[in-house]
């Protein structure tokens, strides 16, 4: 038990004083805890030949010398499998080296002097690109000219106030954009000077960014094409969704997070309607999915998808570790996901289980909710692998 408690605060010392303050996000912390967990107990240091790595024993005496030796004999290269990563994890180092080396080439691709004075024939050459494309996403489209619902289903009220946010959100994106973009092409043809808003549109297209007005309305990709089809798509699928809600059938439909501008309120506003149906207050619900089919449980429940792993595979109803040359992400069969008191059981053991994260895209910068995960295996190993969930924006 001594040896335990001394354990114990060698970790604790390292993970609040020495490492923890560098955190500021709790899954980083219960990673940075897996580590510290695994590198640091009674079964690793202390016992004559354990493997602290793959392949890697530690020497059977305690002289430094002879741990400087194994340090020197380590390869180079870093191997994903010595801090406990999946094999395929090289491919987001390279779509991340991709990913700049990308960016900065269409910057070197256009002229230093962007924010200069109007260029009529460079204007023209450069942003016709995004007008067509915008004229092309808007052929026989209603979006421009669409009025947001005013009514919202009394019956399921707090998810239709969210989709009627969705609504108004993507109408109001569209409307904009074709808007700066009218004035735009306006310029472009001569028939209209370029005014402020104008210039600094024009600027930002230049760049290869998505312009500030743009972001302020909904925080998008940052090239303007890819931000361009984004609203067509979730905006045309946001009015599907409401008029799916008026027939009384999108509950009872697969629903797409990936389609919604901001998932986490869509995912609120169903915590709230099963709060006042179920007569519970909303601190005592948790989220649960299931894929095993629906949650018997629950008063109220939605099928989802567009969901990614990554760091894993999802294989006949569990996580399973990734092989070298899989992809960096898979799609997550679709599954129920409900609201349920604590004191009600979910669908799967939480011994089998792991609680994973669930991000509002592949940077995960902002976590929407945790669900558990039938897993196999030690789930220690599943966190030092950074397992996450993602919502698909590509």
């Amino acid at each position: 038990m001594k040896k335990d408690r001394s354990w114990d605060f060698v970790r604790c010392l390292l993970e609040e004083a020495v490492y923890g303050g560098r955190v500021d996000r709790s899954f980083d912390l219960r990673l940075l805890s897996a580590h510290l967990r695994h590198c640091f107990n009674g079964n690793i240091l202390g016992v004559p030949g354990a493997m602290f790595v793959p392949n890697i024993h530690l020497p059977d005496t305690a002289r430094s010398q002879d741990y400087c030796k194994l340090i020197e004999a380590m390869p180079d290269s870093n191997r994903p499998a010595y801090i406990g990563l999946p094999s395929n994890v090289e491919r987001s180092a390279n779509r991340s080296l991709s990913s700049k080396v990308t960016s900065q080439l269409k910057l070197l691709s256009h002229s230093p002097e962007v924010s200069a004075g109007f260029e009529r024939d460079k204007w023209t050459r450069e942003l016709s690109p995004f007008l067509n494309l915008w004229k092309k996403l808007n052929h026989n489209s209603e979006l421009i000219h669409a009025s947001p619902s005013t009514s919202p289903n009394a019956e399921q009220l707090f998810v239709s106030q969210s989709l009627m946010h969705e609504e108004r959100t993507g109408l109001q994106l569209v409307q904009v954009i074709h808007s700066s973009l009218r004035d735009l092409s306006r310029v472009v043809r001569g028939t209209s000077l370029p005014n402020v808003e104008v210039h600094r549109t024009a600027i930002s297209l230049l760049s290869q960014q998505s312009p500030a007005a743009w972001q302020t309305l909904w925080e998008g990709p940052a090239d303007p094409a890819h931000f361009l089809r984004t609203v067509v798509y979730r905006a045309r699928a946001v009015l599907d969704m409401v008029k799916r809600l008026e027939k009384g059938t999108l509950l009872s439909d697969t629903i797409n997070l990936s389609d919604l501008f901001h998932p986490q309120i869509f995912l609120n506003a169903l915590r709230q309607q099963t709060a006042r149906t179920s007569h519970n207050s909303m601190d005592t619900l948790r989220v649960v999915a299931s894929w095993k089919g629906s949650i018997p449980t629950a008063c109220l429940q939605v099928k989802v998808n567009g969901l990614l792993l990554e760091g894993g595979q999802f294989a006949s109803g569990e996580l399973t570790e990734s092989p070298q040359d899989s992809p960096l992400v898979c799609p997550v069969p679709p599954c129920h996901l409900a609201w349920l008191p604590q004191a009600l059981p979910g669908p799967y053991a939480s011994e089998s289980c792991i609680s994973l994260p669930v991000y509002a895209s592949m940077k995960r910068d902002r976590v929407l909710m945790c669900v558990d995960l039938p897993c196999r295996g030690d789930p220690e190993l599943w966190l030092q692998m950074g397992v996450a969930i993602c919502i698909n924006t590509q």
